[in-house]
């Protein structure tokens, strides 16, 4: 039969650590665990370059026609002409008014005219334009010739001319206030005028100017 176990001796000294072993293998990933707080946002970077232009795109459909508008105030050239053809070799005195003979063309709406007193009476109120010539064949103690457009009577627009012997032209630009208005052409040269032995003596074209 076994002996009784002796007490047990005093443990020798601790030998040198041995080797370090080899690393064993990694264990399995554990859980992941809850996602932190999100941190302070950071500063905003500088703005980076611009990038290069696109091409352009495609022109788009044209849109619908739009409504046409309202017309437009009719515009018509209208007026009057005559002319003087029966007074070749008279003479036309001072301040006397030239009696045109014949009604050439009348497309006027504002325009009547008398062959009998020479004058042209305007029936509404606007800008009228008046243009003539006259042949003329010398005038009495006087070195020039001078006609005039007059408006009712008095004053007038002048077209003279050094030169009392030939064809004297003139035009002027009327502004009629108040009807109806009266306009002649008058000898403006401060003595009798003769009047040149021509087909035509004078003529004289009033246009009615739209407003």
């Amino acid at each position: 039969p076994a002996g009784a176990t002796g007490d047990t001796g005093p443990a020798g000294a601790t030998g040198d650590t041995g080797p370090a072993g080899a690393t064993g293998d990694t264990g399995p990933a554990g859980a992941t665990g809850d996602t932190g707080p999100a941190g302070a946002t950071g500063d905003t970077g500088p703005i980076g370059p611009t990038g290069a232009t696109g091409d352009t795109g495609p022109i788009g459909p044209t849109g619908p026609t739009g409504d046409t508008g309202p017309a437009g105030p009719e515009s018509q050239i209208r007026g009057i002409q005559a002319q003087l053809t029966d007074a070749g070799g008279t003479t036309i005195a001072d301040g006397g008014i030239v009696v045109f003979d014949t009604v050439l063309n009348d497309q006027s709406t504002n325009i009547n005219y008398s062959t009998a007193t020479g004058e042209f009476t305007i029936t509404a109120t606007g800008n009228y334009y008046v243009t003539w010539w006259i042949a003329t064949d010398g005038a009495e103690a006087t070195p020039s010739v001078s006609f005039a457009v007059q408006l009712n009577g008095s004053g007038g627009i002048v077209g003279s001319s050094p030169i009392v012997s030939g064809q004297l032209n003139g035009s002027a630009l009327i502004s009629v206030g108040a009807t109806p208005a009266t306009v002649t052409l008058v000898n403006a040269t401060g003595n009798n005028v003769f009047i040149g032995v021509t087909p035509v003596q004078a003529n004289i074209i009033i246009i009615e100017v739209a407003p």
